[in-house]
């Protein structure tokens, strides 16, 4: 804001005033007052407009022989904020005396009901009784009129000019939240991962919901998130309801919790002894706001479920649901918080939901809080990531491990060895439970192909032309599913399944142990991608009579595997070639999925790359893995076909 002040002298109709910092003409708004040395209608009308960036200039109806003092205020909002529209307006009435004159200028932009204020100055030529008053009263009937009241007494019919300096001033409309944010595991564990959704908009209309309404009729709640702008600074208020669940579904769900409350009448609360670290550093704000300027959100949230359950309570504190936007990690001193990026209008960031005061213990109430809150759907590099484990077997890489965080405090992402040809620089974030890092021992990369279809390595040779052509079970249409195993897998007999081109697995598939003399594995060759749309099992009984009744089964792809992110287990040894141009960049990648569920790989995975896509965390006090990788033995116990001298290919070290 700047001010100033200048004098309109005897002799003079107007007077320019010149500010120190040119403003913005679109988001600069002029207020004025004057006084008179004299008394009349002419002395104590004053206009004022901003004539360029620079100037300021103050009129009066004409030249005469007093003088006003006039002091101007220039208020200019940051960009993107408030808009400014000004512009002048002659006007000339001949009614009669003490008749209502209406007068309407149509505006150069449009107003918003609610968000927008006319600021209007005038100057007038009339004298004694013969005047268009100095003071009107003006309105916003339309979002593009201004209106312009007052009563005329001029009953001679002099021309009695009055000017209007209008200015209009539109606040911009809060920003409304969009995306998706999600809450993980419970600490009791037992809701699982849900998704938030910050704008009622964000739900797919479907035959159930038709749109953002009330809530009856068949329409969606209407909810969502607003946060102020507009020159509110560090101050500025997020108001509004976030939902928690599966909407269609309604909150007999489990895995529905309901609406996370924004609102300052709800939020303005929270007991002093969960802390004030979430407050602005400049305010003692708790209520939740943000910082137009920096995006950071501060203060508190809260979960409407757990604060009504706590009021059927007796004997509780007051601290079920609240959600902390900003803070501290207690046990590494690790700063979060909430941020909002007001170009793609979403959140990102993480906050805390803690346990809640038991009604009769005083104490803690296990189960009773969320723990950590994601604001967006991703988990890179940030205070608790998605992480990879991998159990009892060793880990190779020819080029290294580079994790983007590493796996929590307690857990490892390998059991025994971590084995790469590079040196250690080439290993970040993946730690073994042994502490043993083997570096510099380069045991070849994926076998490649020879054009025969035999496979060669560093390790040994798979002989895949052999399998094709012992194929028990063939499929050469190009495009393969699940009819290439009905009635084969109990049990695999030790049979070749072949399916020249791609596979999709559309309907789960469960592998059983053998009886008497039948053999439980199974090898099946792909040349094509593998396509994963549903869990894959081994069937869990004893064995009946011999090793060889164990269930076990080998996927060799001569493409990739992708596997779809609603499945959660996969079992055999994925033996993931590519064709014969396939690099890391292209073919004999493995991808786990874009997915919240974390995914159990039960057996082992060779591929020239790995696309870990999981961001399930766990709990708090019980983190998951996104992936984790089980080596079973099975391929050593009971060797698929073609793989009984696999144990070569595998590095093993004494």
């Amino acid at each position: 804001m700047q001010t100033s002040e200048t004098t309109l002298t005897t002799g003079a109709a107007s007077a320019t005033v010149t500010l120190t910092t040119a403003a913005a003409r679109d988001r600069s708004w002029v207020y004025c007052t004057a006084d008179a040395t004299d008394n009349g209608l002419q002395q104590t009308a004053i206009g004022c407009e901003l004539t360029d960036a620079s100037t300021v200039t103050v009129y009066r109806a004409a030249a005469s022989s007093y003088t006003n003092r006039v002091r101007i205020y220039v208020v200019t909002w940051p960009a993107n904020t408030v808009t400014v529209h000004s512009g002048t307006d002659t006007f000339d009435s001949t009614a009669a005396d003490s008749t209502e004159v209406d007068h309407t200028i149509t505006l150069s932009g449009s107003t918003t009901d609610g968000l927008s204020f006319p600021y209007v100055t005038n100057t007038t030529a009339g004298t004694g009784t013969e005047y268009p008053r100095n003071y009107w009263l003006y309105d916003l009937p339309t979002t593009t009129s201004l209106l312009l009241r007052f009563y005329r007494s001029d009953p001679s019919g002099d021309s009695d000019a009055t000017t209007f300096y209008w200015q209009i001033i539109n606040f911009p409309p809060p920003y409304e939240a969009i995306g998706w944010g999600w809450v993980g595991n419970s600490i009791d564990a037992s809701t699982g991962t849900v998704l938030i959704s910050f704008s009622c908009d964000s739900i797919d209309v479907d035959t159930t919901w038709t749109d953002c309404g009330d809530g009856t009729s068949g329409t969606r709640y209407d909810y969502g998130v607003q946060l102020e702008r507009g020159g509110c600074g560090s101050a500025c208020d997020v108001t509004g309801q976030a939902w928690v669940g599966d909407y269609n579904s309604g909150e007999s769900s489990p895995h529905t919790i309901g609406m996370i409350d924004f609102d300052t009448d709800v939020t303005s609360g929270p007991p002093a002894d969960l802390g004030d670290d979430s407050t602005t550093p400049e305010d003692d704000r708790l209520d939740a706001h943000w910082n137009e300027e920096t995006g950071e959100v501060y203060g508190w949230a809260r979960f409407r479920a757990l604060e009504e359950y706590e009021d059927n309570l007796s004997g509780t504190a007051n601290d079920w649901g609240w959600i902390k936007l900003r803070g501290t990690e207690s046990t590494g001193g690790v700063e979060y918080g909430v941020e909002f990026d007001t170009d793609t209008l979403e959140f990102s960031g993480w906050s805390w939901n803690d346990n809640g005061t038991g009604p009769t213990t005083g104490v803690e109430e296990e189960g009773s809080g969320f723990g950590w809150i994601k604001f967006d759907l991703d988990t890179s590099g940030t205070v608790a990531a998605a992480w990879l484990r991998t159990t009892q077997a060793d880990v190779y890489s020819q080029q290294g491990f580079n994790l983007n965080t590493n796996a929590p405090v307690g857990e490892y992402s390998a059991t025994y060895l971590i084995i790469s040809a590079g040196d250690v620089t080439t290993i970040t974030n993946f730690d073994t439970q042994l502490g043993t890092t083997i570096t510099g021992e380069d045991l070849g990369g994926v076998p490649t192909d020879n054009s025969a279809q035999v496979y060669r390595g560093a390790l040994g040779s798979l002989y895949v032309n052999e399998l094709i052509d012992q194929a028990d079970h063939v499929d050469t249409d190009g495009t393969c599913d699940d009819s290439l195993f009905t009635g084969q897998t109990n049990p695999l007999e030790g049979e070749v399944f072949y399916c020249d081109g791609d596979l999709t697995l559309s309907n789960n598939l469960t592998s059983y142990n053998g009886t008497g003399s039948d053999l439980g594995n199974g090898t099946v060759i792909v040349t094509g991608d593998l396509v994963i749309e549903d869990n894959l099992n081994y069937y869990n009984t004893t064995i009946d009579q011999h090793i060889n009744n164990l269930a076990s089964i080998a996927w060799i792809v001569q493409g990739s595997v992708y596997i779809d992110p609603i499945v959660t287990e996969v079992v055999g040894a994925f033996i993931v070639l590519g064709d014969s141009d396939a690099t890391t960049t292209g073919d004999c990648h493995f991808a786990t999925g874009d997915s919240t569920l974390p995914l159990e790989v039960n057996g082992l995975v060779m591929a020239c790359a790995f696309d870990l896509e999981r961001q399930s965390l766990g709990s708090t006090p019980d983190p998951e893995p996104g992936e984790d990788f089980r080596y079973d033995g099975r391929v050593f116990a009971n060797p698929p076909p073609g793989l009984e001298d696999f144990a070569s290919l595998i590095p093993e070290f004494n």
